[in-house]
């Protein structure tokens, strides 16, 4: 880990389980101007995610009899839903200013991007 990084990691105690992880790399300074205009700058941003949070709710829905079916939640749906978490994390880390960089339209990260989460199914 960098330092001014945070990410809880694992511990010994989890073996046999596995928590999502959340990784936010401190930026140095703010600039001021984005800090005032941040809310502004983001308002695409939160259309995006209206219409991605109503498409997950049906995704779960499907993925749910899905999962009764098959015995676990089908890969397209947990890719989807997985994106959608990352998304709204890069939005909302942005939102309260934990990072500077604007986030990206996209629902996989670049990966000098400085918030990650990893997610297992």
């Amino acid at each position: 880990m960098a330092e001014g990084q945070w990410s809880p990691g694992r511990k010994e105690t989890d073996a046999d389980e596995f928590r999502p992880v959340l990784d936010i790399v401190e930026p140095a300074r703010q600039r001021r101007l984005t800090v005032l205009l941040r809310l502004l700058l983001l308002i695409p941003h939160f259309i995006v995610l209206f219409f991605l949070h109503i498409a997950a709710f049906f995704t779960v829905i499907v993925g749910w009899f899905a999962a009764l079916v098959l015995g676990r939640l089908p890969d397209p749906v947990f890719r989807f839903l997985t994106g959608v978490l990352g998304y709204d994390m890069r939005v909302s880390a942005s939102d309260m200013l934990l990072i500077d960089r604007y986030p990206p339209f996209a629902l996989t990260p670049p990966a000098d991007y400085p918030v990650q989460i990893e997610v297992r199914p």
